[in-house]
């Protein structure tokens, strides 16, 4: 049994064939005129034939029969006969060429149409065998989804941080804005001989901010104990440790820390009053101020100073420094702690850092040191 492919191109080379014939015998070749002459001559025998009077005539006398003239009308109605069975023939061949090209076109929607069946049929016996394709398209949608997902959460934990980056800006200016307020109440505070000398030429925000970071000292006294503890300064050895701490929330640098533990040859008291001596800052002598008119001046120390550098690329930077410092004498020991806030100037306007030390000296037990 042939299959529809095999009856397809069978159909196809019929009628290619059938158009190659008409191409190449149209009806003016030597093909043609031949079968023209024996149409001509059929149609010659056909008139004799139809023609009763002749036939009679000749068969009355066949010893002697008449030689058969034809008429120019006779001729004519042969070539309108020849012409009619022309005209019915390639009506005939086009009819038939018409009806195969329907069927071939017929055939090939059938196969078409068999041939989207099959492939049904394959896929639904492939499912079959293999169920868990069936829900791949669910699979990989869900994965879709999930990747916008995270995509989304990744999104939004970057607009928190970035909100609660600038809730602790909001707050650091806020808090400068507080400092700036202290400005009357050290206006009081401060007497006016000490405020009008040449050697205390300080203005009223600079006079507000060291009042402020000197009012932030008390508290960082109350807490050096869990402090130093805490970052494991007792238990260190002898030398220098320095770390940064992150935040956990915005991943931003929280504080750079910087340990330091010396021995000294020297007893409690010479030893308190050296350091005490190079809180005092001498060495910053660059557009210096000092405020030493509030509070405990003896153990207290206040002053404002510019640090200039060259950079390696040959421009000069300054920032501005405000630092406190002060200490307290205990039985056992001498605590000692500062604060500073650094400003930028010029390329580095708008930059500012806080500082915060402790310092704790203490007798060694063996009395060495």
């Amino acid at each position: 049994m042939l299959s529809s492919t095999d009856i397809l191109s069978g159909a196809a080379f019929f009628e290619e064939a059938a158009d190659f014939f008409d191409n190449c015998f149209p009806p003016s070749s030597s093909l043609f005129s031949s079968i023209e002459e024996s149409e001509s001559s059929a149609a010659a025998d056909m008139l004799t034939i139809l023609d009763p009077c002749d036939e009679a005539s000749n068969s009355s006398s066949p010893t002697n029969p008449p030689p058969i003239n034809t008429t120019a009308d006779e001729r004519d109605l042969a070539v309108i006969a020849l012409n009619m069975h022309r005209e019915k023939e390639k009506l005939r061949r086009r009819k038939q060429r018409q009806r195969i090209k329907d069927e071939l076109d017929k055939l090939r929607r059938v196969h078409g149409e068999l041939d989207d069946q099959l492939k049904k049929l394959k896929l639904a016996k492939e499912a079959k065998r293999n169920p868990s394709q069936h829900w791949s398209i669910w699979k990989e949608l869900a994965l879709t989804q999930r990747k916008k997902r995270q995509r989304s959460e990744t999104e939004k934990r970057r607009l928190t941080t970035t909100a609660k980056t600038q809730d602790i800006y909001i707050d650091n200016l806020r808090g400068l804005l507080r400092q700036h307020r202290y400005a009357a109440t050290l206006e009081n505070t401060v007497p006016r001989s000490v405020i009008n000398t040449a050697e205390h030429r300080l203005e009223a925000a600079d006079m507000s901010m060291l009042s402020s970071l000197l009012l932030k000292i008390g508290p960082c006294l109350a807490k050096i104990d869990d402090l130093l503890t805490g970052c494991g300064l007792p238990t260190m050895p002898l030398g220098v440790t320095n770390s940064m701490h992150w935040c956990d929330e915005s991943g931003e640098l929280k504080y750079h820390q910087n340990l330091q533990k010396f021995a000294l040859p020297f007893d409690l008291e010479t030893s308190q009053q050296s350091c005490w001596e190079a809180f005092q800052f001498k060495q910053h002598q660059c557009d210096r101020g000092d405020y030493n008119g509030i509070g405990d001046s003896k153990n207290t120390v206040a002053l404002k100073y510019r640090v200039i550098r060259t950079l390696a690329s040959g421009s000069t930077v300054s920032v501005v420094e405000r630092r406190v410092a002060r200490r307290f004498i205990e039985q056992d020991r001498v605590v000692g702690i500062w604060k500073t806030y650094t400003e930028g100037e010029g390329i580095f306007r708008g930059m500012h850092s806080n500082q915060t030390g402790w310092s704790w000296l203490r007798q060694l037990p063996d009395g060495s040191g």
